[in-house]
């Protein structure tokens, strides 16, 4: 597997002043990689009704995995 890099982070390819965005590690805040934000529109796209609430098939399929699992 490839090491990230900034392309992976979708937020780190804005300019602020003209200047590239720097981004510090903090634990309160994490960017979230392409594939991280892939698989989670994948999930609200086709997977996000409540089980307990939907009367049709829907909500009660299982949801899928629609990209390799991020590490």
């Amino acid at each position: 597997m490839k090491e990230p890099s900034r392309d992976d982070f979708p937020a780190l390819g804005r300019e602020i002043d003209g200047r590239a965005l720097s981004y510090l590690v903090n634990g309160a805040t994490t960017l979230k990689p392409r594939s991280v934000i892939r698989a989670v529109c994948g999930y609200y796209e086709s997977n996000g009704a409540n089980i307990h609430r939907g009367s049709t098939g829907s909500p009660r399929r299982r949801p899928t995995r629609t990209s390799p699992p991020a590490r």
